[in-house]
């Protein structure tokens, strides 16, 4: 079972079509530690239609959040120590998790393994999620 790396990602968003992801991909290069294996890479909505994909680099002090539309891209950044709350939910120990991070500006990160991809992804996002927890907690 392979992890989605930075690198599937970028193969997948190429399918999509270069003038899709140009703007996010070139945004992502520009800011982000792609090859740092310290980081936990989370792209939401990769698979799913009619959604900005979102992608998350979790690094040791902050999450870096790429979102992607077709003619533009933005970046933010929101540090670990304005944290005010992270909490995971599981259906059961077999569903998806869904994990919430509350940040004290009113920002708010919610990650679902069951919405945020498809069913072949699933299980791999899960684990991502929980990976995210713990280097929160």
């Amino acid at each position: 079972m392979r992890e989605m790396t930075y690198s599937i990602f970028k193969d997948q968003a190429a399918g999509w079509g270069w003038e899709k992801t140009y703007y996010l991909i070139t945004t992502i290069e520009k800011f982000a530690n792609v090859e740092s294996e310290s980081v936990v890479f989370y792209p939401k909505n990769l698979f799913v239609d009619n959604e900005n994909v979102e992608v998350y680099f979790f690094d040791n002090q902050k999450v870096t959040v790429f979102t992607g539309k077709e003619e533009a891209s933005s970046v933010k950044t929101l540090y670990y120590r304005q944290i005010e709350s992270v909490e995971m939910e599981y259906k059961d120990i077999y569903y998806p998790s869904q994990l919430t991070v509350k940040f004290l500006n009113g920002q708010i990160i919610k990650l679902n393994s069951e919405v945020d991809t498809n069913n072949t992804w699933m299980n791999r996002f899960t684990k991502k999620i929980e990976d995210i927890f713990m280097k929160l907690n």
